[in-house]
Order: structure tokens, then C-alpha cells, then sequence
């Protein structure tokens, strides 16, 4: 399964989506549908959830996620853009949940997949390059392990 998302800074700002399934934070987006190159689905996605049209993408990480548990194995591939330009009007909320913007200075306290926090800390650390992650979750959504790397 192919997954895109999109953070959006503003100003000390990103805008998060708090999903009522999980009760955790997360960048808006979503998956793939079958014909679509994963640009057009950050760009779907992201209008979907927020109502905005994001403006120069720029991909940041492409993650393997894989979910472990006893009876199934998920496996995902994410990809994580990077807008600091977006334009319409603003959803306050969507299907999936409650959009906010969160503060920089604060965004580790919230609850979300433990890997996010790397993929935020990549995105505001201005990194030129692309990084390359893979994180491993139990059923439960526990990091288990995980691997970084830059490629440029």
C-alpha cells in the first residue's frame, strides 16, 4: 500500500490532524488509489482533509512501515512532503478527524506514531536531502526498531 502526506508549516506552526480513530496526530493525508503517481495523491489527499491547495511540494522521507502482530503483517510505504505555501479555505474538521495547528516547540508532546517524530524532526531541520526510513511497530503501534538514512 502506497501513503502520502503533507506537512504544513506556517510561521512556529504545523497543521496536524487529529484522528478520532487512534487519538493521535498526524499529517493529513492518505492512500493511493489505483492509476495515481504519489504527487497526485499527496496533492488529493491533502485538498480532501484540509481543504487547501498545497503549493512546491517537496518530498522529505519515504518510510517502509511495517506492523507486526501474530495473525497478519501490514506493509506500507509512506511518503512525506514538505509545503510551506498553501491556498482556499480551511476545513476546521473532516472525516477523519479535527485539523489544528500545533506549535513547533510543542509537537513532540503530542501523541502520534512514534516514527512521525523523526519524519518532523528531518522536515524542520532544513535537511537538503530526502531521508530514508523504515520503522517496525508491534500490533499495538510500539516502535520496535527503526533505520535512517539520507540519501541525496
Amino acid at each position: 500500500m502506497r501513503v502520502a502526506h503533507v506537512y504544513y508549516k506556517k510561521g512556529n506552526q504545523l497543521l496536524m490532524l487529529h484522528k478520532h480513530s487512534r487519538d493521535w496526530w498526524v499529517a493529513p493525508g492518505g492512500k493511493a488509489i489505483t492509476g495515481e503517481d504519489i504527487l497526485d495523491t499527496a496533492r488529493r489527499e491533502f485538498w480532501e482533509e484540509t481543504g487547501l491547495t498545497a503549493k512546491h511540494m517537496q518530498l522529505c522521507c519515504v518510510s517502509t512501515i511495517e506492523v507486526l502482530d501474530e495473525n497478519e503483517h501490514k506493509d506500507m510505504l509512506l511518503f512525506s512532503f514538505f509545503v510551506t505555501e498553501a491556498s482556499g479555505e480551511q476545513l476546521d474538521e473532516n472525516h477523519e478527524g479535527v485539523l489544528a495547528w500545533q506549535d513547533i516547540d510543542t509537537i513532540h508532546d503530542l501523541r502520534m506514531p512514534q516514527g512521525d517524530h523523526f519524519i518532523i524532526e528531518h522536515i524542520l531541520g532544513n535537511n537538503n536531502f530526502v531521508e530514508i526510513a523504515r520503522f517496525q511497530y508491534d500490533a499495538d503501534y510500539n516502535l520496535k526498531e527503526y533505520k535512517l538514512e539520507g540519501a541525496e
